[in-house]
């Protein structure tokens, strides 16, 4: 009997135990999800190291302690509207859009700027694009470009039109090929013309455009995720503190399913201005101003 009592207490000793270690693993396990998603929400905050000494390029690989010669030179006219949003940086592609004269050139890397492939989209006289009839010869017309890749080969770049009678169409296109060749995409100015701040797109298929505030306190966000056939706009909910704040969302960052867009208190983007972020877990199905752990 004695015998029975020490096993079955042995037993109750082991079982509790062996629950106690489950639940602790299991709270690692959580504890190391929320820290890795906070991690992956730090990364994508971080800033895009560049500058512009006489006209030419210089960008950072290891967040401003040095930084690379691009050879390239940028127009004089246009250094002050030279933004973070016209480059891409990653460890295996480099990508640079600026306007030179009367088109836009595209620059893409994949050896950190030792050679560049350069396509230029050519101002043609009907082009609404790129072409303002009002000049002549035309002249490049647009005033907002973005740039960045969802792999080595698939990258977008998207383009913000002159302004016009309170439109302003959007133009997006698309490589498959590393940067080798870039083709038209369907964009969102039938749904809605307006000033756009951000873009990215997640693959070929899924991708955003952010705009300016204009008939709302709160700029508007569209979504596809068929390739530009179809546009909606992102519904969010923001906290009651902004309710009077105009905010404006610059261009999204995305890791995985992990993405933030910055929301900047200024009529156009400002990334000094920054006052709060959008959060998703999801791919951009669904958006929280709190981080989703």
């Amino acid at each position: 009997m004695y015998k029975k009592s020490i096993t079955i207490i042995i037993t109750i000793v082991l079982i509790i135990s062996t629950n106690a270690l489950i639940a602790c693993s299991n709270n690692r396990s959580s504890n190391q999800g929320q820290s890795s998603a906070k991690d992956i929400y730090n990364k994508l905050k971080a800033e895009t190291y560049y500058k512009i000494d006489n006209n030419v390029l210089f960008i950072s690989y290891d967040s401003g302690k040095t930084y690379i010669d691009t050879q390239l030179t940028i127009p004089q006219n246009i250094g002050n509207f030279f933004t973070r949003d016209n480059i891409y940086i990653s460890n295996n592609i480099t990508a640079v859009v600026f306007e030179a004269n009367t088109s836009a050139d595209i620059y893409v890397s994949n050896d950190k700027c030792e050679s560049w492939t350069k396509t230029t989209l050519n101002s043609i006289e009907n082009d609404t694009f790129i072409t303002s009839t009002t000049y002549n010869p035309p002249t490049l017309s647009f005033v907002e470009a973005f740039i960045g890749f969802s792999s080595d080969l698939n990258g977008w770049v998207a383009f913000g039109g002159d302004v016009a009678m309170g439109n302003e169409n959007n133009f997006v296109f698309q490589t498959t090929d590393g940067g080798q060749n870039w083709h038209e995409i369907n964009n969102s100015s039938d749904t809605y013309a307006r000033v756009l701040t951000g873009a990215y797109y997640i693959s070929q298929n899924t991708g955003f455009l952010c705009f300016r505030y204009d008939t709302t306190m709160h700029g508007p966000i569209y979504s596809t995720y068929d390739g530009g056939k179809n546009w909606n706009e992102v519904h969010i909910t923001y906290p009651s503190k902004y309710e009077n704040t105009g905010l404006t969302p610059a261009s999204p960052r995305f890791i995985g399913n992990y993405g933030i867009i910055p929301m900047c208190s200024t009529d156009y983007v400002d990334y000094n201005n920054v006052i709060s972020y959008l959060y998703t877990k999801d791919a951009g199905k669904t958006w929280s101003t709190e981080i989703l752990d």
